[in-house]
């Protein structure tokens, strides 16, 4: 299963929202900063660095930066998503194995970078709760996004 492994430092969100517009392809591109993405429903194939990974309703995909995104295949007609764009640090690092047997470091975490989470409304609602802190008009949306 392939990972990221991350310092747990603050990150800054630069830009996130929801694409509703339907049969999309995945831009091609390679960002200074990682694309957090939430499938809210029907499927989307991205790739990163030459691997296919097919993001399902209920399913998040982390997309590291500094590495090749791209799609080849237009997203289901259905197809609605959560993105959040965030900063990258120079530690952070796509591990190929290391969620098979993670080895805990401090003030690190690992994240899958396609992760099943369909069966929870949670991680649905935590990606509402930063997409909406961030346009918030208070003087206080950039505090609260930087937050999460």
């Amino acid at each position: 299963m392939d990972c990221v492994q991350m310092n747990a430092s603050t990150r800054k969100i630069s830009i996130c929202g929801r694409h509703t517009q339907y049969s999309l392809i995945h831009p091609d591109r390679v960002m200074n900063e990682h694309d957090l993405i939430y499938c809210i429903s029907g499927s989307w194939e991205i790739w990163q660095n030459e691997k296919q990974y097919m993001l399902h309703s209920g399913e998040s995909l982390l997309l590291s930066a500094a590495m090749h995104h791209y799609g080849i295949q237009r997203s289901s007609a259905d197809c609605e998503t959560i993105f959040i764009h965030f900063s990258a640090e120079e530690d952070d690092a796509l591990d190929l194995d290391c969620c098979i047997h993670p080895t805990p470091i401090a003030n690190q975490f690992i994240i899958p970078v396609l992760n099943h989470s369909s069966q929870s409304s949670i991680v649905y609602d935590l990606f509402c709760q930063i997409v909406d802190a961030f346009w918030s008009p208070t003087v206080y949306a950039s505090i609260e996004a930087e937050a999460y």
